[in-house]
């Protein structure tokens, strides 16, 4: 893995979004990305994962990409689909058995067979965010993005998100993430070393 940027501009297509980027990941550390809303934080997110690719300067994306998550603020499934089809997605795309992720659903104190043929439309908002955050307990990711895992969740579940990050910086698992909550960070800071990014939106039309 290896994923550097340096004096470069980030744009969409012809309009420039950061200018002046220098951003090393390094395996192992954690990452916290800052910035306003509308200044490119998204945007930087998706150039980190090779999804954006207009950028001017000197820069490298390399990454397996099996070996990458990128949990997003909102949900990635339909409000039609089914709590199974959501598993078999997940499944299908982290190459992890059913039960391992039915397991995770006990972390997250979710059951599996309460919940299995309803659509997701019809959980709550919290239900709903848990299972977009099941990967964040997969053991064969190497570099996580996490783009606002502890909104719409209970304290409870931010206990857990908050214990796993820890364990995940203990095991030397690399990790991006946008987070505007100050109380979270104080409190990942008191076990994890955060190293911070400014996204600051430059040119604004």
């Amino acid at each position: 893995m290896e994923i550097y940027f340096e004096n470069c501009n980030i744009n969409i297509y012809d309009k420039n979004i950061l200018s002046d980027v220098t951003f090393v990941l390094r395996k192992g550390d954690f990452y916290r990305i800052k910035g306003n809303n509308g200044s490119g934080k998204t945007v930087f997110l998706n150039t980190i994962l090779g999804l954006n690719r207009h950028v001017e300067g000197k820069y490298k994306v390399f990454f397996n990409k099996d070996t990458v998550s990128y949990i997003t603020a909102n949900p990635f499934f339909l409000d039609s689909e089914k709590v199974s089809s959501v598993i078999d997605i997940l499944s299908f795309f982290y190459n992890v058995s059913k039960a391992d992720i039915i397991d995770k659903l006990d972390i997250l104190d979710m059951n599996f067979e309460n919940i299995k043929g309803k659509k997701t439309f019809e959980l709550s908002t919290g239900m709903r965010k848990k299972l977009c955050l099941i990967p964040l307990f997969f053991e064969n990711i190497e570099l996580y993005v996490l783009d606002e895992i502890f909104s719409g969740v209970d304290e409870s579940t931010q206990f857990v998100l908050q214990n796993r990050l820890c364990e995940l910086h203990k095991k030397n698992v690399t990790v991006i993430i946008v987070e505007h909550s100050e109380s979270i960070i104080e409190k990942l800071l008191d076990h994890i070393s955060i190293k911070e990014f400014l996204c600051e939106k430059r040119i604004v039309n």
